[in-house]
């Protein structure tokens, strides 16, 4: 028996109808989200760690997109005043966004754990989409 190759089989017909995830699997995915990052938004200021410059490049950002600076490589306003490369060295996409929730919302630390927040959602749909493309169901894609 012949096969139509215009006629999509059951995966295509399936990647076609779910390109995303469902609605109630994004939800789950946001409160797990917001749910990891209670702590950060319950404490003062940024747990101690390797790294606690999350505020400052996420000002950094604000500041050069408040003078129309969308692509910023240098900021002079930067270590004490000397300036650096930092813009060019550290993750563009996530503080491009922090950056404009901070010009928005007025707050740095709020910025940063709201892009963090979306972050983790849209990983979490990556993996999911992932998982379904590997076969597996909706309950195991989501767990």
């Amino acid at each position: 028996m012949p096969v139509d190759p215009t006629v999509p089989g059951p995966r295509e017909a399936t990647r076609q109808s779910e390109w995303f995830a469902p609605p109630l699997t994004l939800v789950i995915f946001g409160i797990v989200a917001v749910t990891t990052l209670v702590p950060l938004w319950r404490a003062a200021g940024w747990p101690v760690n390797h790294d606690n410059a999350f505020g400052i490049r996420t000002y950094v950002y604000a500041r050069h997109f408040s003078w129309l600076d969308f692509v910023p490589i240098w900021t002079s306003i930067d270590a004490g005043g000397f300036g650096s490369p930092m813009p060019l060295m550290y993750h563009k996409l996530f503080y491009a966004i922090a950056g404009v929730i901070a010009l928005a919302t007025s707050t740095m630390k709020g910025a940063d754990v709201t892009t963090l927040a979306l972050f983790l959602v849209v990983g979490a749909t990556g993996v999911y989409q992932a998982v379904r493309e590997l076969g597996a169901s909706r309950l195991a894609a989501t767990v």
